[in-house]
Formats: C-alpha cells, structure tokens, sequence
C-alpha cells in the first residue's frame, strides 16, 4: 500500500511524463514514413515541458511544496542532460 507521499509522488511522475508517452506513442505508431518535421516539434514540445515542470517544481508552492522536489529535481536534470546530448 502507497503513503500518502508515494501517491503525490505518482502523480507528478504521471504528470511529468506522460507528453513523453504521446510523443513515443506517435513515433511508433508511424514506421513507414518518415516524421523529421515533427521531430523538431517533439524536442521543442518536451523541452518546454521539461522547464515548466521545473519551474513549478522550483515555484514552493502545490508540487513544488513536496517533499520529493529535490529527488524529482536531480532526475529531471539527468534526463534533460541525455536528452541534450541525444539532439546535438
């Protein structure tokens, strides 16, 4: 059984990355052509989720208020870094 914080926890995960699913979900879904003007549409879409989710996680207020901030912080700034690297 989760606590009370694994659950909010489990929601700003869900929230977090389900853009990322969406964006996986319409790549899959199309292999017989190919999609690169999307691609630049998908970095550009979840490189702006990633910083609005960092800005209410740094805000201190809602998500930003929970005890997982530094954790889902550090994760976040991992996964930005491969994400960059992945684009270069």
């Amino acid at each position: 059984m989760l606590t009370e914080h694994e659950w909010q926890q489990a929601k700003v995960l869900l929230l977090f990355l389900l853009p990322f699913q969406c964006c996986t979900s319409r790549f899959e879904s199309n292999n017989s052509t190919s999609e690169i003007d999307y691609l630049s549409f998908a970095y550009d879409k979840l490189y702006n989720h990633i910083d609005n989710v960092k800005d209410k996680l740094h805000s201190g207020s809602s998500f930003g208020a929970l005890p997982c901030v530094p954790s889902m912080l550090t994760a976040i700034q991992q996964m930005e870094n491969v994400l960059r690297k992945c684009h270069e």
